[in-house]
């Protein structure tokens, strides 16, 4: 496999990633966020409505603009949006720009998901399932790595947004990295 095929991948599957870790960080990190922002149970659940929402809405039309967009753009685009808004809900105290920062990493999740799904089944042909399943189980592996990496931060009694902020400023660097590559998706 060429050095452009092996870079796509492992962007694609480090994405995946942060899909799952970007859920089970907000689940874990919960009881902490509602205690600093002074928010009540209500308030405190609709960051996670508001991350599904935007994950939902930018899946169904994801797949769309994958079919008349470059794959691997969206691919970056939704990594960016996500560690910009991973760090901006770790510096924002403010609910609503919060609220809306949640909707943008939903939407960076489905992004990712809705181009690095067709993505993937085009570079490794006749693979599709065994890349697929890989795939997917990198969504596992950041849904269970997220929760001791914020809990570890939160027992030792250091602020919830320094796991944010250090989420997304992985991210980002991950974006950034991928952007500097002289790789493209085949057939756009």
């Amino acid at each position: 496999m060429d050095k452009g095929r092996w870079i796509i991948t492992a962007g694609a599957f480090a994405s995946m990633s942060f899909i799952g870790m970007s859920r089970t960080f907000l689940g874990t990190a919960l009881p902490a966020v509602r205690s600093s922002l002074d928010l009540s149970l209500v308030q405190a659940g609709m960051f996670t409505v508001c991350l599904q929402f935007g994950f939902a809405g930018a899946v169904f039309t994801g797949g769309l603009l994958s079919d008349v967009f470059k794959k691997s753009a969206l691919l970056l685009l939704g990594c960016l949006l996500t560690g910009v808004n991973l760090l901006l809900f770790g510096l924002s105290p403010w609910f609503w720009v919060n609220l809306i920062s949640m909707i943008l990493v939903g939407i960076g999740g489905g992004l990712t998901e809705a181009s690095s799904d067709p993505l993937l089944i085009q570079l490794f042909p006749g693979r599709e399932s065994t890349v697929m399943n890989l795939h997917h189980f990198f969504y596992s592996f950041g849904s269970f790595v997220g929760p001791p990496i914020i809990g570890v931060l939160l027992a030792k009694s250091l602020p919830w947004q320094w796991g944010y902020i250090g989420f997304g400023l992985f991210v980002v660097a991950v974006f950034l990295f991928l952007s500097f590559q002289k790789v493209s998706s085949p057939q756009g």
